[in-house]
């Protein structure tokens, strides 16, 4: 039997979410990859565990949601990656991040360099520039990219906005949320502009095929192809955010690669980010799509 061509690379951290009473597999480019998964999507995890439990329960997770583990590789000298979760009066995720772990340490390959170059999606996340051999991977790995889907995700104290900018430079498709939007804005002298106005300068400025701003409870936004979309989203009881806009982003590459109009990928991008925040963890059991 042939092995089933890759439609989406995603590259950086896979960890534990660590709660109060329970861990979860998660990590935002593991979390994209396991929802394209279930969406039908043939998608591959780019990453790093430790030679311990965790990596071999992350490992064994991974395949049973259908990613491909063939690039998690398995790092002898640092352990798996956790993050400590804890919820302010908002419900709103707070996150600790353990570090040195293993996804700090991806290393590239002639095997892996080949694949991103056959691979028509390639999804990676801010986190793994924090450390330089993950981030000089993916500068590598970048070259030879095709359509490039950047999703932002500042948790301090790991990026600095040059970096992140960098990695717009080369993008072609971005994701972040609305506190990332407008901090980003403040730094680019863009504070007084309305949202429209802010991603509209931009997805210029940066030259980017689209642009999506997830605002929580208030939908969604999307620029591109010169026009600006919204979507007011759904109303729903919050039980945890994490992983939410993940599925988010899931949803909307999937749609692009079937190239659905603007107005169709916010409905049902912003649909799957709401229902995975009525559950408990990144990447809920159940398929809806």
């Amino acid at each position: 039997m042939s092995e089933k061509i890759t439609e989406v690379l995603c590259y950086g951290e896979i960890l534990f979410d660590v709660f109060d009473d329970q861990k979860l597999p998660g990590g935002a480019p593991f979390n994209v990859s396991a929802h394209l998964s279930q969406l039908g999507l043939s998608s591959t995890i780019i990453s790093s565990v430790g030679n311990d439990t965790d990596g071999i329960e992350l490992i064994k997770f991974a395949e049973n949601k259908g990613v491909a583990i063939n690039f998690i590789q398995i790092n002898e000298k640092y352990p798996t990656g956790t993050v400590l979760i804890q919820k302010d009066e908002n419900l709103d995720s707070i996150y600790t991040i353990t570090e040195p772990v293993a996804w700090d340490f991806i290393k590239t390959s002639s095997s892996l360099i080949e694949t991103v170059t056959n691979t028509p999606y390639f999804v990676f996340g801010s986190l793994a520039t924090r450390s330089e051999t993950s981030r000089n991977t993916l500068l590598e790995l970048l070259k030879h990219a095709n359509t490039k889907i950047f999703d932002i995700n500042l948790r301090a104290p790991h990026y600095d906005l040059d970096s992140i900018f960098e990695m717009m430079e080369i993008s072609n498709v971005v994701k972040m949320n609305e506190e990332e939007l407008n901090e980003l804005s403040e730094k680019m002298g863009m504070a007084g502009l309305s949202l429209e106005e802010k991603l509209k300068k931009m997805a210029f400025d940066f030259n980017l095929e689209a642009l999506f701003v997830t605002r929580g409870g208030e939908g969604a936004c999307l620029y591109t192809r010169k026009n600006y979309y919204s979507n007011p989203g759904i109303k729903v009881e919050v039980v945890d955010t994490t992983g939410s806009g993940d599925s988010f982003l899931a949803v909307a590459i999937k749609l692009m690669k079937e190239k659905a109009s603007p107005d169709q990928i916010l409905e049902k991008a912003c649909q799957m980010g709401s229902w995975v925040a009525t559950q408990k963890g990144a990447i809920p059991l159940t398929r809806i799509m």
